[in-house]
């Protein structure tokens, strides 16, 4: 009842006419479905609807139309879990739907389509989509908002709008284990975690611009562990476009992390200030990527960790690309090495260095810093902070903590069926280790540790049983480094 409260005092003091309406799954309450509901209020006026916990689904609550209002639909319960909108893939608003204003609060929505909001704007928070699909899909002018939100096992989020007027912002939201893109063009994120999410085919987060709007890209304060795709962020200059990240931890992804393609030769505005590129992987992949023609302007990077690559290069630029400017950078460990290439000049100027960076746990995407790293502020020459996060541990007993040693991984029999045993060798123990394996499309499909793990040998047993015969991939992260190893199922 307390979120009924909280709801009536809103709506008493916005001085609009309001009305309260409750609604279940069922059809009992004042209206028999949701639709029934919002058909009653009058233009103008601004309703709240209280939905009942249970399942809603069926003509009348999905590809809800609303025309001229301003609607609260909010769980009874306050819980997400318990109030779920099942619209079998069709959409949650309807194409129709115009120049109104839509409230989510603590709702589910389950199998469902896209928001198709026109002229409209819709405000989630504290909502939740399951296995949904293409939820992003905005008309003309329309806005979306997400606060706290959770997306989980979704396909394709959201792709580009720029010349549609439309944009959504992220506040705070989970994306975990979905496929496809999350979001292109007229896109925020400030304070997201991507988790476990994977694109075969293109990027997880883009940007190209627009004949007519322009488009921007906007990360910043996020989170990237364990995604995969061939880019997670494209730059695709295309016309008019901004990118800017800031203060993000990349941590273990699979792929390269920030490509440019240069397809045109103006319009180019982008920056990458305070961010950690930490053991992240792929052959022939890179942190920074950067191909196509040679852009006129100069694409900044101040500030930012890139460390410990385990495979692929830190930075990969066509050999007649030199408009890459680092600035008070550290870049130490990379398995293709550090101040490599064109950018091997810009060593030493500033605070550009090549040092232990002194993470407090990485591997557990904690990339805060030792005491003694140099790249806090009273460490370095500059007075800068340089990556995502600040000071986080202090061991007393070293001045740093040690380089990367790989722990062991091996699996035995390999190939197997359908069972594979994982054994693990440490030399000592470790705060946490992390223990997944990922399909060939590079989706996780089982986590055998998640957590510390003492000195020693430890054997994990996978059951393979319901996955289809191919080669996947085991993956051990730990503060130490990234062990991989290939299992083969045959059936």
């Amino acid at each position: 009842m307390r979120l009924v409260s909280l709801l009536l005092i809103a709506l008493l003091s916005s001085g609009k006419v309001a009305a309260l309406s409750i609604v279940h799954p069922d059809g009992s309450g004042d209206y028999p479905t949701i639709q029934a509901a919002i058909d009653a209020i009058e233009p103008f006026d601004e309703d709240t609807l209280l939905l009942g916990d249970g399942v809603f689904t069926g003509a009348g609550n999905r590809d809800l139309l609303f025309f001229l209002v301003e609607v609260h639909l909010a769980s009874l319960s306050g819980v997400p879990s318990a109030c779920i909108i099942d619209t079998a893939s069709e959409d949650v608003i309807s194409q129709q739907t115009d120049v109104s204003t839509i409230h989510f609060s603590s709702i589910r929505f389950r199998n469902c389509g896209s928001l198709r909001p026109d002229r409209s704007s819709v405000f989630l928070t504290d909502c939740e989509f399951v296995s949904c699909s293409d939820i992003m899909a905005l008309q003309w002018e329309a806005s979306v908002e997400c606060h706290s939100c959770l997306f989980t096992d979704c396909t394709d989020i959201g792709h580009g709008y720029a010349d549609s007027g439309s944009g959504v912002g992220f506040y705070s939201c989970s994306f975990l284990d979905n496929h496809g893109g999350i979001g292109a063009d007229a896109y925020e994120f400030y304070g997201c975690q991507f988790e476990g999410n994977a694109n075969d085919s293109g990027p997880l987060l883009g940007v190209s611009g627009g004949d007519t709007y322009g488009g921007y890209l906007t990360v910043q304060g996020c989170l990237f562990v364990g995604n995969s795709s061939p880019f997670l962020i494209h730059y695709l200059n295309l016309g008019s476009s901004l990118l800017h990240i800031e203060d993000c931890a990349f941590i273990g992804n699979q792929g390269t992390i920030i490509q440019f393609d240069g397809v045109s030769l103006s319009g180019i505005s982008a920056s990458i200030r305070g961010c950690d590129f930490v053991g992240n992987r792929g052959e022939a992949n890179s942190d920074i990527r950067i191909v196509g023609a040679s852009f006129p302007n100069t694409i900044d990077i101040e500030r930012s960790i890139f460390a410990f690559r385990q495979e692929g290069s830190a930075f990969h630029l066509d050999p007649s690309e030199e408009n890459l400017q680092l600035i008070d950078c550290d870049i130490y460990g990379n398995s293709g090495g550090d101040w490599v290439g064109p950018i091997a000049d810009q060593y030493g100027v500033g605070c550009n260095m090549s040092a232990h960076p002194q993470f407090c746990n990485w591997a557990a995407g904690d990339v805060s810093l030792y005491a003694s790293s140099p790249c806090l502020p009273a460490n370095n020459d500059c007075g800068v902070l340089i990556g995502a996060d600040s000071l986080g541990c202090s061991d007393p007993t070293a001045v740093a903590p040690p380089g990367p040693v790989t722990p062991s991984l091996n699996a035995h029999p390999n190939p197997f069926n359908p069972s594979v045993r994982l054994n693990i060798a440490l030399g000592a123990a470790v705060p946490s280790a992390h223990l997944g394996i990922y399909d060939p499309a590079g989706r996780r499909v089982a986590v055998l540790v998640d957590g510390p793990l003492p000195a020693g040998e430890h054997g994990l047993d996978w059951n393979a049983q319901g996955q289809a015969s191919g080669v996947y991939l085991a993956r051990l992260v730990t503060a130490e480094g990234i062990r991989e190893i290939k299992l083969t199922l045959l059936r």
